[in-house]
């Protein structure tokens, strides 16, 4: 059967020991709780897989995805603006802060990898 690895999330023979592509144990998913497989999907390559996986952690008021979304938010180079939405909106229903104290916090930690995710936090920031 496949799987996917969600370190790199390339797909993956389920009865391998390791990731042929990234070398990281594959024993680790199913030893994984459900919040933890919700913040790897934050990395997925795919961009409507991260968003969910941001709306079901804002559900769920997920308190340690916080520091995996804003990581998330800042490191991915592909991020679009639906996605930094959806972020931001989880982190702040998961912190219960208003959007504009979450993309203040966005803009101080300022190590952005997409030009998308200081524009977006600047668009939200400056509307009228």
């Amino acid at each position: 059967m496949k799987q996917y690895c969600i370190y790199c999330w390339n797909e993956v023979n389920e009865k391998q020991g390791l990731c042929p592509h990234c070398g990281r144990p594959l024993d680790e998913i199913d030893q994984l709780d459900y919040d933890d497989k919700l913040i790897a999907a934050l990395f997925h390559f795919e961009p409507e897989t991260p968003i969910r996986a941001a709306e079901v952690l804002a559900a769920r008021k997920t308190k340690k995805a916080v520091p995996e979304i804003f990581r998330a938010y800042c490191s991915r180079s592909d991020l679009d603006p639906f996605m930094a939405k959806a972020f931001i909106h989880a982190i702040s229903v998961i912190e219960n802060k208003s959007i504009d104290f979450v993309c203040k916090e966005i803009i101080r930690r300022d190590n952005f990898k997409s030009e998308v995710a200081k524009k977006v936090v600047q668009a939200i920031l400056t509307r009228k």
